[in-house]
């Protein structure tokens, strides 16, 4: 093969070049991504049942739905909540599995759900979307318009433009609709004899669309509509709700009918002024930079429609930080270029010789597009982070085949011959450091998980490369090197000096060299502390699911008591807004109140850009928390989101789960844990979602006494929903646009409790019965929410770590505080990116498992008769490993999904070290006695090693140098890489030789070989 090529120049130029262009055509067809396409996780089904208290949400809607999904396969967990009025069941997926086929089959298993009530509204099965998952937001303000008029302006017009761009698969509004208002007067119904099932009576009677008939008169045809629905407010408001005796009462004599918003209490503002904001989700499949321009385009378009004077601005958008992502990447791959051509001529002494390994990157990278093109991935954070360190892996090859081409010239051979011979003596090696390269991915492929996915195209583009540069290096390098060394090796004044210095140090490596390997319990000694060492720091490193980023935005939620309103939330919002003000790294921010609960507010702080800041998100996350928890009347919680796939915005959650025991018994055992975990100073604050606080006026009915009465129970339930919980009626038209119509007591809010009592209901002779007569009331203190986890009884504590505070310790402390504490009827279990952390540890045991048993096959077919050799080169294992853990735990950094691909990439790379030396040994140790053949082999192999070693630590240094979007990911990986190749490779250096050395002639011992025994004696 070598011949063929050496012989055929024009063959091999025209294939690489023609590498070279399909690369570059396959380039401008791959999207840009800021992380690999994953599989949407979570599937949600969301109820609405007006009036129903949370218990009765629990067993007669949530309980009912869980038990159609909870057989689902590819079901990770399931969690629900059961709320007044509202029930949320979130069906969690395996990473894995294909989320739409699962999408269809929780639709039809909600379809044929058995016992919900009748007169609630059907299920929504959708994917579930938080309100901080989002790819761009909108606010949009008007001092002329209101913002329920701002919201119908969006939703009615700009929603649906927006939604047409293909590759938009969501816009919300975060607002209040206009809703049609029917809100009544207690006093006056009282006064008229009228209660408020007789309004909801004469509502269906009066206004009910008719269904279509058709008249057939010969060979006419007529379509039949009766106009039987109302269309207009003012007749609306004029519906007769009573007559007889020579009187009537209208709707307008007892309530107040107008077009306002349907929550009035949702505020929304952006800088000072109000605003109602558009977010945007994106679908996974699409390229976000290009969406982003038809986007605002879109908006740019739309402005010269907006009515009156609405103007809307970008208040937070992913494509910053994608863009900043990336261009820092490319930034990163320019200069490591440079630094790996600085390298090779330092290594060399001659500029024109450096092209020839050199050209081995933009040949690999060509072939990375290909394959990156035929796997169906992209240009992402990580794919770039691979190619990134592909420049200094690709030339690895080329260095190994040049090098050895040009010690066969320095030492007199004609260049023909030594290119020839010398390709030939290297192809076996080549090979053998390519496939062991390759082989320490083959585990990322196959483990599933999130590791899977997210790493898939990375592994993809790193031993992809590889493969191809070893490709490259044994057809192109050969044929260059004949064509350019073919008058010889020249070099300058400079090279010959840098020829020279480099000279001396091989003689010096070999000096030292050759007395450590003389003293056995030295090197023994050397290898038990590495072992001793990685064993060591293994146990004492961080642990997380990935390192804390820098986004360009916070996220603040804030909660006021459970029994709070959104008016009450209004009336501390501008204490928030004094506070955000003081931060100077925050831009801009908006704020929406009454979302996603009533007494609950989200806001979205968009900092400044990167290079105008110095402090990152964590920094500002820190100086809020401590401002924001002296501000009275509201508990807010600022958020650092994660750009990660899998990575929740909120770092730990732990669940507890029962049988046995009842929700008071959870709430008790929760809080004692709260107290721990606050004590153990991991958490920057930890809560829990179950609490008594809600109050709850309970009416208990004497059903005996409303029965002689004549007042049904029926009736109370109808008229207590329609006067206090805002209740859906019916829709209306106008001028085309149908809107909600919701019956509401006009004084309710402001009514004492009390007054419950005086509630009037008509009982069966057509009196209006107070509700005291019938019916006793007690105040008590009830859950907010009632939650599950996977169909068990359940409470949720979540929290934000402290700084430095890794996700493994706060893991810890839960763990011990949960076996000091539960009785035995208890569970625990972690869901969120806690639950992410624990798959992910799994995965990263297995991939590692995976891949020493691979290489350890890979080693075996390599050198099957040769036991030693074998023994020797898996000594590789705990020195790197030792590199990687010790770099973790003296810097304080975590083993998270980086580096552990990191790890992985290490062990190719040292690998590779130990294959070219223990190759040359094997071919020396035929013609020499042991100890000359390994010091020969290990002189031969220094400048390979150093040229590729150094190519790869300092191309590695841009990534430890990263700014910027994206920045901790790069830091992680360039980090483990310099360290752990310097360490890596001055250990393998010296302790390779030394233990192969006494390997073998252990090996001549115990086989009593004398004439082995002979051959390996130390020299005298």
């Amino acid at each position: 093969m070598v011949t063929y090529f050496l012989n055929r120049p024009a063959v091999v130029f025209s294939s690489m070049l023609l590498l070279v262009v399909l690369g570059l055509l396959a380039a401008t067809k791959l999207p840009f991504t800021l992380f690999p396409q994953l599989n949407n996780s979570a599937i949600s089904v969301t109820s609405y049942y007006p009036g129903a208290s949370a218990d009765v949400m629990d067993s007669r809607v949530t309980s009912a739905l869980e038990e159609q999904v909870i057989s689902i396969d590819g079901v990770d967990y399931i969690t629900a909540q059961s709320a007044n009025s509202f029930s949320a069941i979130t069906i969690n997926l395996k990473a894995e599995v294909n989320n739409r086929d699962v999408l269809v089959e929780v639709i039809e298993k909600v379809k044929s759900a058995q016992g919900l009530p009748g007169n609630m509204e059907p299920p929504v099965v959708q994917f579930a979307q938080s309100e901080d998952d989002l790819d761009m937001a909108i606010a949009f303000s008007s001092e002329q318009m209101s913002r329920s008029q701002t919201y119908e302006y969006l939703s009615r017009v700009m929603k649906p433009m927006l939604e047409s761009i293909e590759g938009i698969a969501v816009a919300k509004t975060l607002g209040s609709p206009f809703a049609l208002k029917i809100m009544l007067d207690n006093d006056a119904m009282a006064a008229l004899d009228v209660d408020a099932q007789d309004v909801l009576s004469a509502l269906r009677e009066q206004n009910s669309p008719a269904t279509s008939g058709y008249l057939r008169n010969g060979t006419n045809r007529y379509v039949i509509e009766a106009m039987t629905d109302i269309n207009d407010v003012d007749d609306f408001s004029r519906i007769k709700i009573k007559a007889g005796n020579g009187s009537e009462v209208r709707l307008d004599q007892i309530a107040n009918v107008s077009f306002t918003a349907k929550n009035e209490m949702i505020l929304s503002r952006y800088q000072g002024k109000n605003a109602t904001v558009l977010t945007l989700k994106l679908n996974q499949d699409v390229n976000p930079l290009e969406i982003e321009g038809k986007i605002k385009s879109a908006l740019a378009e739309a402005q010269k429609r907006y009515p009156y004077d609405l103007q809307g601005e970008i208040i937070a958008d992913s494509f910053k930080f994608i863009r900043a992502s990336l261009w820092e990447v490319a930034h990163t791959i320019t200069l490591s270029l440079v630094i790996v051509f600085f390298v090779l001529y330092l290594c060399t002494g001659t500029v024109n010789t450096v092209f020839v390994p050199l050209v081995t990157i933009p040949i690999s990278i060509c072939g990375i597009f290909l394959l990156l093109h035929w796997s169906n991935s992209s240009f992402n954070s990580l794919t770039l982070l691979a190619i990134v360190l592909a420049i200094g892996i690709v030339v690895d090859d080329a260095i190994v085949v040049y090098e050895n081409i040009l010690r066969r010239i320095e030492e007199g051979e004609d260049v023909i011959s030594a290119v020839e011979y010398g390709t030939r003596e290297i192809v076996k090696p080549i090979i053998g450091i390519t496939l062991s390269f390759v082989t320490v991915y083959l585990p990322v492929l196959f483990i599933g998980g999130i590791v899977e996915q997210l790493f898939t195209p990375f592994a993809i583009t790193l031993a992809g490369s590889v493969l191809i540069s070893g490709a490259v290096s044994l057809i192109l390098t050969p044929t260059m090197c004949r064509t350019l060394l073919k008058n010889g090796i020249k070099r300058g004044g400079l090279g010959k000096f840098l020829e020279h210095k480099f000279e001396m140090l091989r003689l010096t490596y070999n000096s030292l060299l050759a007395r450590y390997m003389r003293n056995v319990w030295v090197a023994t000694a050397t290898y038990c502390c590495i072992v001793f060492g990685c064993i060591y720091s293994v146990q004492l490193v961080k642990q997380e699911l990935a390192p804390k980023d820098d986004p360009d935005f916070l996220i603040v939620i804030g909660k006021a008591a459970p029994a709070a309103s959104t008016s009450y939330v209004n009336q501390h919002i501008d204490k928030f807004e004094k506070i955000v003000d003081t931060v100077a790294s925050v831009e801009n921010y908006n704020y929406v109140t009454g979302i996603p609960g009533e007494n609950q507010m989200i806001s979205f702080l968009r900092l400044k850009d990167w290079s105008q800041r110095a402090e990152t998100a964590y920094d500002v996350q820190g100086e809020l928390f401590y401002k924001l928890s002296e501000l009275p009347g509201l508990r807010m919680i600022p958020i650092v989101p994660s750009y990660l796939p899998g990575a929740s915005n909120i770092p730990f959650q732990a669940v507890i789960t029962t049988v046995e025991a009842n929700y008071t018994d959870l709430y008790d055992l929760s809080n004692t844990l709260l107290m721990n975990l606050r004590r153990s100073g991991n958490f920057a604050y930890v809560i829990q979602d179950l609490k008594y606080n809600i109050p709850y006026i309970q009416i208990n009915i004497d059903r005996d006494r409303a029965a002689q009465v004549g007042v049904s129970p029926d009736r109370i339930a109808t008229v207590i929903s329609l006067l206090y919980s805002s209740s859906y009626v019916q829709k209306i038209g106008v001028n085309g646009r149908t809107y909600d119509v919701i019956i509401h007591n006009e004084n309710s809010i402001y009514k004492q409790m009390d007054e419950v009592a005086e509630i009037k209901v008509r009982n069966n002779l057509g009196e209006l019965i107070p509700l005291s007569s019938v019916a006793t009331f007690d105040i008590q203190a009830r859950p907010q929410t009632l939650n599950k986890f996977n169909a068990q009884k359940a409470v949720v504590i979540s929290g934000e770590l402290s700084h430095n505070t890794a996700l493994s310790a706060a893991i810890d402390t839960f763990d011990k505080a949960f076996a000091a504490n539960n009785d035995g009827r208890f569970q625990s279990d972690y869901s969120g990116a806690s639950r992410s952390f624990f798959q992910q540890q799994q995965q990263a045991i297995l991939t590692l498992i995976l891949a020493v048993i691979l290489i350890t096959f890979l080693l075996i077919i390599l050198y099957g008769r040769s036991l030693e050799a074998l023994l020797v080169v898996l000594t590789v294992f705990p020195i790197t490993l030792s590199g990687a853990f010790g770099y973790l735990y003296l810097s304080e950094n975590s083993l998270n999904i980086f580096s552990q691909i990191a790890i992985l990439t290490l062990l190719g790379l040292i690998l590779k070290h130990a294959i070219l030396i223990m190759n040359l040994v094997l071919i020396y140790i035929k013609e020499k006695p042991l100890y000359e053949a390994v010091l020969q082999a290990a002189g031969d192999r220094f400048r390979a090693i150093i040229m590729t070693t150094f190519s790869m630590v300092l191309g590695a240094i841009p990534l430890c140098m990263a700014t910027g979007a994206g920045a901790a990911y790069r830091l992680q990986v360039g980090w483990m890489i310099l360290y752990g190749m310097i360490f890596a490779t001055v250990v393998i250096m010296f302790l390779l030789p030394a233990v192969t050395y006494h390997a073998f002639k252990l090996s001549a011992l115990l086989k009593k070989d004398q004439k082995g025994i002979s051959a390996h004696a130390l020299p005298k």
